[in-house]
This record gives structure tokens, C-alpha cells and sequence, in this order.
């Protein structure tokens, strides 16, 4: 509770920043945001991991029709593939609709990730500052009362 001052030998209060559950309160705000933010950047990472492998399965399956025995592609064939590739294309255009909301989300994360750090930082220069005061204070009392002697 009391530190001692090396010169006398008298105690002298600690210091304590008052708001230093607000501080962690925010701390702690700061790093559940930057959770959400990672958490997100993985989604964005799945979303766009799946729609390069819609592209490829949708790349081989035009690369490489598969005629009949006699090297003739027939209509239900050729039907099949037209299915596959609409089904593939849809599919590719969900996954890119999930990742513009997925981006969207990112960007508000990041922006409340950028001020809950804001909030961090503006709390730790004002302890900083008022701990700076306080030494400040106990130089001069110590010096103000070691003159007086």
C-alpha cells in the first residue's frame, strides 16, 4: 500500500489510477474485437477458398466432355453439363453475395476494432500522464520538505 521513499525512509501512498477497471473493461472490449475480427478473416478465407474450388470444378467440367463410346457427345450429355455448369455458376455467385457480406462485416469490425484501441490508448496516456504528475508532486514535496529540515 505505501511505497518507501529512498532518501527518508518515509512511506508514501501508491499510486492508483482511478479508472483502472474502465481500462481493463476496454482492454478486454479491444481484444473480444479483435477476436470478431479474426474470426471474420477466416470466414472471408473459407468463402473464398470455396469459390476457387466452384471455378476449377467448373474449369475441368468444360474442359473435358466426355463423348460416348462412339466419340459423339449426345443431347442428355451435353444437358447434364449445361445443368452442371448453371448449378455451379449460382453456386458461385451465392458464395460471392456471402463474401461481400462477410467483407462488410470486416470493415465494421476492424472500424470498432481501430476504436475500442483508440479508447486503450487515450486511457493509458491519461495514466501515464497522471502517474507522471504524481512522481512530479512527490519529488517536489520530498525536495520541498527536505529544505524545510
Amino acid at each position: 500500500m505505501f511505497e518507501t521513499d529512498t532518501n527518508h525512509e518515509k512511506p508514501m501512498a501508491v499510486f492508483r489510477f482511478r479508472l483502472a477497471s474502465v481500462l481493463r473493461f476496454r482492454e478486454r472490449t479491444k481484444e473480444e474485437k479483435r477476436w470478431d475480427v479474426r474470426a471474420l478473416n477466416e470466414a472471408r478465407a473459407r468463402v473464398e477458398s470455396e469459390i476457387g474450388e466452384l471455378e476449377r470444378s467448373l474449369i475441368g467440367n468444360a474442359e473435358k466432355p466426355e463423348p460416348e463410346q462412339d466419340g459423339i457427345l449426345s443431347v442428355a450429355d451435353l444437358k447434364l453439363q449445361e445443368d452442371f455448369t448453371r448449378h455451379v455458376l449460382r453456386r458461385i455467385q451465392e458464395k460471392q453475395s456471402l463474401l461481400a457480406i462477410v467483407q462488410e462485416k470486416l470493415s465494421e469490425k476492424r472500424e470498432e476494432l481501430v476504436e475500442a484501441d483508440r479508447g486503450v490508448k487515450t486511457l493509458e496516456q491519461l495514466k501515464n500522464k497522471l502517474l507522471e504528475k504524481y512522481r512530479r508532486e512527490g519529488k517536489a514535496g520530498r525536495s520541498k520538505n527536505s529544505s524545510t529540515k
